[in-house]
């Protein structure tokens, strides 16, 4: 949400952390909680086998570097409201920029216990769909509390409409 970023005021009904503390601060909190995120990730040998641990972190770091997240945020900068995307390709940008690595992690789960692929593909999968609805309804709760409208960014509500979004929600 940072400025340079999506420079949201709020999220979720807060104010965003840059809003409430400062640009610096906000920041520094996100490197934090990357940093966390491999302490906790690296704990998890004291209760699993080392080999699926490391699976699981480049799973996930996989899907957050540049061939996942990294990639769809940096298309989110880019992509403006008049872009025309059909929805198939609004969901793949939609899968890099979030839904992949919800997807990720919610099969970090499967492979630390060591399920077999299948299990594994279905909590991909799972995860994939959750970041979907929740890119989708986060389009469309934007909007609805009057964010976004004007900030010129290609939203699922600009590419298909505020119903069509909402009819998308229920599919995933």
């Amino acid at each position: 949400d940072l400025p340079q970023q999506d420079n949201a005021m709020t999220r979720r009904g807060k104010h965003a952390l840059h809003v409430r503390y400062d640009e610096a601060t906000a920041q520094l909190v996100g490197i934090y909680l990357n940093t966390l995120s491999y302490e906790v990730a690296f704990k998890a040998i004291e209760s699993f086998p080392a080999e699926r641990v490391i699976k699981a972190i480049i799973s996930v770091t996989k899907s957050a570097g540049l061939e996942g997240l990294v990639s769809g945020q940096h298309q989110d900068l880019r992509l403006k409201r008049d872009d025309k995307l059909t929805l198939n390709e609004l969901e793949e940008f939609y899968c890099r920029k979030t839904a992949n690595f919800i997807g990720a992690i919610a099969s970090s789960a499967a492979i630390l216990y060591g399920r077999d692929r299948n299990e594994v593909g279905h909590l991909y999968m799972f995860g994939r769909f959750s970041g979907l609805a929740l890119q989708f309804t986060d389009d469309c709760n934007s909007i609805e509390a009057g964010n976004g409208e004007d900030d010129g960014k290609l939203t699922a509500i600009t590419a298909l409409g505020l119903e069509a979004t909402k009819k998308m929600i229920g599919v995933y």
